[in-house]
């Protein structure tokens, strides 16, 4: 990044611009209570029911990135590549939980832990394609593309640097390297 996207991608983050905004159906809209006597008299204003519920998403504050990142190192490296049905579907199954804490960390986007009732907003009305849209955007504003692919590369210098061979078998001896050398 050259130094003007850096200090105009700062400049956003303290101003708050919304990066991304998420409208989620209701699943169970909650029945309102009929309006008594008394609210009709002292002419209280009429409660409305909620049939959806729009979040925004704003660049994520420094102590949320730490908590999203320590989340996102569980998922697989695959999940920003490819399309929902390839990435998304798989994670669902083996990280609900921790796909459902990220986004709900990220919509809350403050120094503390996202609210309990946040989070079962999130596990009683977002579908996959909710989750994944609103995913996606989440991990973006960390920069978690580059994150996660150095989870890639650090994961394959791992294998790289684990050898194949096991001391059992022989072909890894402590003293290996003096088996092959003749005395002249």
């Amino acid at each position: 990044m050259e130094e003007k996207e850096i200090l105009s991608s700062i400049t956003e983050t303290l101003i708050d611009k919304p990066a991304y905004t998420v409208t989620v159906q209701i699943k169970e809209p909650k029945t309102l209570p009929k309006r008594s006597l008394v609210d009709k008299l002292l002419r209280r204003p009429v409660a409305v029911q909620e049939l959806e519920r729009s979040f925004v998403i704003n660049p994520c504050v420094v102590g949320n990135m730490y908590r999203i990142a320590g989340r996102a190192v569980r998922l697989p490296d695959t999940i920003l590549n490819g399309s929902m049905s390839e990435s998304m579907i798989p994670v669902i199954n083996d990280h609900l939980a921790d796909v459902v804490y990220i986004v709900a960390a990220g919509i809350q986007n403050s120094k503390r832990e996202p609210d309990a009732e946040l989070i079962e907003f999130i596990n009683d009305n977002f579908e996959a394609e909710d989750l994944y849209n609103t995913l996606l955007p989440i991990l973006e504003n960390l920069g978690m593309q580059s994150f996660l692919n150095s989870i890639a590369l650090a994961k394959g210098t791992v294998k790289i640097l684990q050898p194949n061979a096991s001391p059992l078998d022989g072909r890894e001896s402590i003293a290996s390297h003096t088996q092959d050398w003749e005395v002249r």
